[in-house]
């Protein structure tokens, strides 16, 4: 990879004696605008910088006010916005919240600055930007998903939040010159028919490194045989709300309710609506069902482990989905041996039947989705896959210093 030479790394290092001769401890802040508990791509990519020899430090927005304020997590400083909740969901509550939260991450930064600016998805970058130009450092973009779509969950026909998306994205597109360096986590496949995030990139003129959201090896959580039911998984943020009414209708519409259980767990906006959701149909029509809030990742990889099948399917008409989202869900469940349904007609689809991991269903096609659960029991081993990409990560953190 070509070396990326940042604006104002040549003047920081004439001023900074310490860190010519300290290049191990280079100060990296990161920002991010959920409360990072757990976050697992900003936390990994985190860890392997403290292991690399950097100083890194998490600047997080707790909206709901739920983390510990300050935590450090083998080695990671995490650093959290409590000042007022604020709601998911796109709302301008959501917006202003943001503001508040970005205003005190770069009035801490600049308290101390570090060498490295982080921004962890689009909705950041803008605050990424104003610190680089006034901090003369280094700007990095992780983009792992399109941040404009998100105003648009469970909204899509709603005007207003239509053009408030495509402010977004255009503020966004101008602004993705600023980087010197743009991570991203999908890619199109050799000879494949759909993009990912990095086509998109390019399409505007850019370069980035692709570091999916594999596990680095397969999870050493033993697989649990559920011998008398199948067990229907969905583990993760709880906000999509067609996707988990997709999910919920289709299970009870199995003719065999009794040898079905649902297992949900996560939190998010819309955590509390389906778990009564789901205390109704199990009083209505007996659905087993098993909900879980919060976990953290040990417990994440302990719920897959008791799964026969990931459910990661999503509303494609979202532009994330066709344009390259792959659900972490499907790899985390894949490392654990465990299959996953995933939406057709799109990159997650093509990987997935690439991989063998699993089943590629179109959205609606209650028919496909209710063979695929049926066929779970029945699904070859898996067999999964490393990849070195914490060398790549590295290494392109690394060009940095060139």
């Amino acid at each position: 990879m070509k070396p990326i030479i940042c604006i104002g790394w040549n003047k920081y290092q004439k001023n900074n004696t310490f860190a010519i001769n300290n290049l191990d401890v280079r100060k990296v802040s990161m920002l991010v605008t959920n409360n990072c508990d757990p976050d697992p791509r900003v936390l990994r990519m985190g860890v392997w910088l403290v292991d690399a020899g950097y100083d890194v430090t998490i600047y997080a927005y707790d909206r709901m006010q739920e983390s510990e304020e300050i935590s450090i997590i083998q080695g990671v400083k995490i650093l959290r916005f409590q000042h007022g909740k604020s709601p998911y969901g796109g709302t301008i509550k959501t917006i202003i919240g943001k503001r508040r939260f970005l205003k005190f991450a770069i009035t801490e930064i600049s308290k101390s600055p570090p060498e490295i600016v982080f921004c962890h998805d689009g909705d950041t970058l803008q605050a990424g930007a104003f610190l680089k130009k006034k901090l003369s450092i280094c700007l990095v973009l992780d983009m792992h998903d399109l941040h404009f779509s998100w105003v648009r969950m469970n909204h899509l026909r709603s005007l207003p939040r239509r053009l408030v998306s495509n402010y977004q994205q255009k503020q966004f597109e101008k602004l993705l010159v600023k980087p010197d360096l743009i991570f991203t986590s999908s890619e199109s496949l050799p000879n494949g028919k759909f993009p990912g995030f990095k086509q998109w990139i390019k399409q505007r003129g850019m370069d980035s490194v692709v570091i999916e959201n594999r596990p680095q090896e397969p999870q050493k959580t033993p697989k649990q045989n559920n011998e008398r039911k199948t067990v229907v998984s969905y583990i993760g943020k709880i906000r999509d709300e067609e996707a988990m009414n997709f999910l919920i209708s289709s299970v009870i519409k199995l003719r065999d309710l009794s040898k079905i259980k649902l297992l949900i767990a996560g939190d998010g906006v819309l955590s509390r609506k389906i778990e009564k959701m789901l205390v109704q149909y199990h009083e209505e029509v007996g659905l087993d069902y098993e909900f879980h809030g919060r976990f953290n990742v040990e417990q994440k990889y302990e719920l897959i482990a008791k799964t026969d099948i990931m459910f990661a399917m999503y509303n494609p008409k979202r532009a994330n989905i066709s344009e390259g989202a792959l659900p972490t869900k499907m790899f985390d469940a894949a490392s654990v041996g465990v299959p996953s349904i995933v939406n057709s007609n799109c990159l997650m689809g093509e990987i997935i039947e690439k991989e063998g991991w699993g089943f590629s269903v179109e959205w609606g096609d209650f028919e496909s989705l209710r063979d695929a659960i049926l066929s779970a029991k029945k699904y070859p081993k898996i067999e999964f896959k490393s990849k070195l990409i914490k060398n790549q990560f590295l290494e392109a953190m690394n060009s940095l210093d060139s």
